[in-house]
C-alpha cells in the first residue's frame, strides 16, 4: 500500500541516499560493462570481440567505501563477479545508464 514515484537523475549520491534510507534497489544493468567481459550468445563463455551486449536485473543491498554490494543472479563463473560481490559505484551507475536507466527502491 502506498509508494512514491520519483523521477531523478541516477547518480551515486541518489543511490547512496536511497540505501541510507533503508532501501534495497533493483537495478537493470548492461552486464558486459559490469563484468568487464562480453558473453557469447548461448554459452557461459566470454569474448571481447565476438561477445554481445545484454542486460539483466541485480539487487543492490548496501555499500562499503566506494563500492556497492550487489546480488547478481546470473551464474557468470567470473572470479569476483558471481553471486554476491562488490562493484565500483561509478561502474554500477554507467552500467545502469547504458542499459535501462531505471531503478526500483524497496523499503526493507
Amino acid at each position: 500500500e502506498g509508494g512514491e514515484l520519483v523521477i531523478a537523475n541516477i547518480t551515486t549520491q541518489v543511490i547512496d541516499t536511497l540505501l541510507q534510507q533503508n532501501n534495497v534497489l533493483i537495478v537493470c544493468i548492461e552486464e558486459s560493462w559490469l563484468w568487464g567481459k562480453r558473453k557469447l550468445k548461448g554459452a557461459v563463455e566470454y569474448d571481447a570481440v565476438k561477445g554481445m551486449t545484454a542486460g539483466h536485473c541485480i539487487v543492490v543491498y548496501g555499500q562499503k567505501g566506494n563500492k556497492y554490494l550487489i546480488s547478481d543472479p546470473y551464474p557468470t563463473q567470473i572470479s569476483g563477479r558471481d553471486g554476491l560481490y562488490s562493484i565500483d559505484k561509478d561502474t554500477l551507475v554507467v552500467s545502469t545508464l547504458i542499459w535501462s536507466k531505471h531503478l526500483l527502491a524497496i523499503k526493507k
